[in-house]
C-alpha cells in the first residue's frame, strides 16, 4: 500500500458506508442536493451530500494527511470540483475540460464557462517530479 491510497473520503449512513479514495477521484459534480463522484476507471457514485461539504472533507483529510504526495482539488464554479491530477486538456475555444488519468480508457470531458477555464488555465500549475 502506498501513501497515496490513505487518503480516503468516507460517507457513512444508515444503511451504507461509501469509502473514496481521493487519488481515484477524477471529479465531482453537484446535482441538486446530491453530489456525484466519477472516478477514473468508469465508476460513479452518488452522496446526499452538498458540494461545499464535499469540498469542507477533502480539505479536512488532505490536512490530517499533511505529510502526503500532492493532491490538490479544485472547486469550478457552483458544479463541480476537480482533481488537478487529471487534467489533460483545457480549450477555451470549445469552452471544454477534458480530464483523464490514462490508465483507463476513460476520458471525461465538461462544458465549462470561457471565464473559470482561463482562471483554472491561469492558476494550474503541474507538479514537477
Amino acid at each position: 500500500m502506498t501513501s497515496e491510497d490513505e487518503l480516503h473520503i468516507y460517507f457513512n449512513t444508515r444503511d451504507e458506508l461509501l469509502d473514496v479514495p481521493l487519488h481515484e477521484v477524477v471529479y465531482f459534480e453537484a446535482e441538486g442536493n446530491w453530489t456525484l463522484i466519477y472516478f477514473a476507471n468508469g465508476i460513479q457514485s452518488q452522496v446526499l451530500a452538498s458540494l461545499s461539504a464535499i469540498e469542507v472533507l477533502i480539505g479536512e483529510s488532505i490536512k490530517r494527511q499533511n505529510n502526503q504526495p500532492h493532491l490538490q482539488f479544485i472547486r469550478i464554479g457552483r458544479r463541480y470540483i476537480i482533481n488537478m491530477d487529471k487534467i489533460h486538456h483545457i480549450d477555451l475555444q470549445k469552452h471544454k475540460l477534458e480530464l483523464t488519468d490514462f490508465r483507463f480508457e476513460f476520458t471525461y470531458e465538461l462544458s465549462i464557462s470561457k471565464e473559470a477555464l482561463r482562471k483554472l488555465k491561469d492558476t494550474y500549475k503541474p507538479v514537477k517530479q
